[in-house]
């Protein structure tokens, strides 16, 4: 018997579902949506898709599965459109790593004989530091030697939470059951309270990262690279990061490595061995130090005090 699951939410999470599902055709027929069309048209494209289907209603109106892999902030409005084009008996299923918020959600919206299963997927450890994010970032064993929580809540039908077990082993994880609170508790505890537990250490909070730069090191970096990589895990589409390091943040040995090849650098020594003095090129650069702080003091005043008028925004523009 075939089923058919309709993956609402094509980014890193949705299409991997899709491509570890490719393998089972013979067990479930894939439908697949995304607000963006393109994205839902590269899913398609590399496999993770049978049919893509624009209209969300339609797309799971005949679902037997329906899997939310979306941003917590797109839950409810979701929940709200497609509620009333559910089939009797479907299990909706979402994979957000707040439960007990989306559990509350479909006990509000949902219609009754249409029940919610929540999953918090943990992925395989060989893609922990990928780069690419969205639709990019999917893979057929990415879930693979991982596991899914599968929150349930009360009186969910044994049918409904049997359906979410089989949909984990499909995808090549291993099931681990808890309840919402349980599973807020455990991402709380895994995610958020270390990072509260380093800052502690450190002995930092706001006022101290403005006051002492020195702490914005390495920690701080893999912390916020962390979170942001952890929100684009979300978006539809592909996120790359890059990061500028400031001199202060730079050990002096790399300075010292880089001066060699430095241009500016190479030209005061060649400049030294033609007879300038090293008091005469400082006084130099002194003295264009001067200028450059001083155009940077008239640019913040003329911000504040000569700002143009916006009716002079066209002045000078010419189009043929």
């Amino acid at each position: 018997m075939t089923i058919q699951i309709t993956i609402v939410g094509l980014g890193q999470i949705g299409a991997s579902v899709g491509l570890a599902l490719r393998e089972h055709g013979e067990l479930v027929r894939r439908i697949g949506h995304d607000r963006d069309f393109g994205i839902a048209r590269r899913a398609e494209k590399m496999g993770a898709l049978d049919k893509v289907v624009i209209n969300l209603p339609s797309a799971v109106r005949e679902a037997d599965l329906v899997l939310l892999a979306i941003p917590i902030d797109q839950m409810r409005d979701t929940l709200e459109v497609i509620r009333e084009d559910l089939k009797e008996g479907v299990v909706v299923m979402d994979t957000s790593p707040v439960k007990e918020a989306v559990a509350a959600w479909a006990a509000e919206l949902l219609p009754p004989e249409r029940h919610y299963v929540g999953l918090t997927p943990v992925i395989n450890p060989a893609y922990l530091h990928e780069v690419d994010t969205g639709v990019n970032a999917a893979h057929p064993d990415l879930f693979h030697n991982g596991l899914v929580s599968i929150v349930a809540p009360p009186r969910t039908p044994s049918e409904a939470i049997q359906l979410a077990a089989d949909l984990t082993h499909l995808i090549g994880a291993k099931p681990l059951f808890a309840d919402p609170l349980e599973m807020d508790g455990l991402m709380a505890a895994t995610q958020t309270l270390p990072q509260l537990m380093a800052a502690a250490l450190l002995d930092v909070d706001g006022d101290s990262f403005a006051e002492d730069r020195t702490l914005l090191g390495q920690l701080v970096e893999t912390f916020v690279y962390q979170e942001l990589n952890r929100q684009a895990s979300w978006r539809d589409d592909a996120t790359r990061f890059f990061h500028f390091r400031d001199r202060d943040t730079f050990p002096a040995e790399w300075f010292a490595e880089w001066g060699k090849k430095d241009p500016i650098g190479l030209y005061e020594e060649h400049l030294k061995k033609e007879g300038i003095a090293a008091a005469q090129l400082e006084e130099v650069e002194a003295r264009v130090e001067a200028e450059i702080l001083k155009a940077e003091a008239e640019a913040l005043v003329s911000r504040e005090k000569a700002v143009p008028a916006p009716e002079s925004a066209l002045g000078g523009v010419y189009a043929d």
